[in-house]
This record gives structure tokens, C-alpha cells and sequence, in this order.
């Protein structure tokens, strides 16, 4: 993944915000911005109503996914797109 640095200047613009969309100076959509947050007791409380403690384990013992080099060229073989 790359990364851009922000200026000190423009941190209050992205500190404490929402998702947002970031554009150039000539209105073109760059991307969206979406805030780093730590899980909250609420996120847990919504996982466990949701998941059981085995459903969690198999997702963790999973392994890796699968890289979007593999996936594409199933979903067009698949769907035809």
C-alpha cells in the first residue's frame, strides 16, 4: 500500500472526521478517506450477537485470503465478465 503525507497544516481537516471524499483542485474525485478507529465495547457486543466463539476460531485458523490475481480470472470464467 503507498502512503501520502499530509502537512501539519491540513491534520484538523482529517483528525476527528468521517469517511470523506478527497479531491484535486479541479473537482475530480482522488479517492475516499476513511478514518482509523480503535474497536469499541459496541463493536464487540455486535461481533459476539452475531458470530459464535467457533465461527471466530475458523476465520482465524482460515489463513491468508486469496490475492485478486487468483479471484479475477475465476469470476471471469464464472460470470463472464
Amino acid at each position: 500500500m503507498s502512503s501520502i503525507v499530509i502537512p501539519a497544516s491540513l491534520k484538523p481537516s482529517f483528525v476527528g472526521t468521517g469517511p470523506m471524499r478527497v479531491y484535486d483542485e479541479e473537482g475530480n474525485i482522488l479517492g475516499y478517506y476513511t478514518p482509523r478507529r480503535e474497536a469499541t465495547e459496541e463493536d464487540y457486543a455486535w461481533a459476539f450477537q452475531r458470530f459464535t466463539k467457533e465461527d471466530m476460531e475458523a476465520s482465524l485458523q482460515s489463513g491468508p485470503g486469496r490475492p485478486a490475481s487468483e479471484i479475477i480470472p475465476e469470476l471471469v470464467r464464472k460470470y463472464g465478465l
